[in-house]
């Protein structure tokens, strides 16, 4: 079975979710728009430059075309259309819709830049851009 009927297997929305997961975790080089006004066949033939697909009884695994650490093999049930990560079920939606998590701290650093000076405290790297 050629990659793109693989693929194909998958519908249009949980297609749109794996490209928001693939570019919120960065996992593609360039970002894959993923505007739901874009054809199926378009968004598998971007998907195709990174990812193949194997096809097991009802289980598509997608997997990279290059070698990515933070990417784990994600399969699909055609029959569930649930996408798994360790052959457990996940809400693509939800995960692919989550605000990204963040905090700023305030701390003491100290940054060295090359084989100048040397800055310590709150602030040292504006100050060692400007000396």
């Amino acid at each position: 079975m050629l990659q793109f009927d693989i693929f194909a297997k998958i519908t249009k929305p949980n297609l749109v979710n794996f490209l928001r997961i693939c570019d919120k975790e960065r996992l593609t080089l360039r970002r894959i728009r993923y505007a739901s006004i874009r054809s199926k066949g378009s968004l598998i033939r971007d998907i195709l430059i990174y990812f193949r697909a194997e096809f097991e009884g009802t289980i598509i695994r997608i997997i990279s075309k290059f070698r990515n650490p933070r990417f784990d093999p994600i399969g699909y049930c055609v029959e569930r259309r649930t996408f798994l990560r360790a052959g457990v079920p996940f809400d693509c939606e939800i995960v692919s819709r989550r605000k990204p998590q963040y905090s700023i701290e305030y701390k003491d650093v100290t940054l060295h830049f090359g084989q100048g000076g040397r800055g310590t405290g709150r602030g040292a790297g504006g100050a060692s851009w400007f000396a």
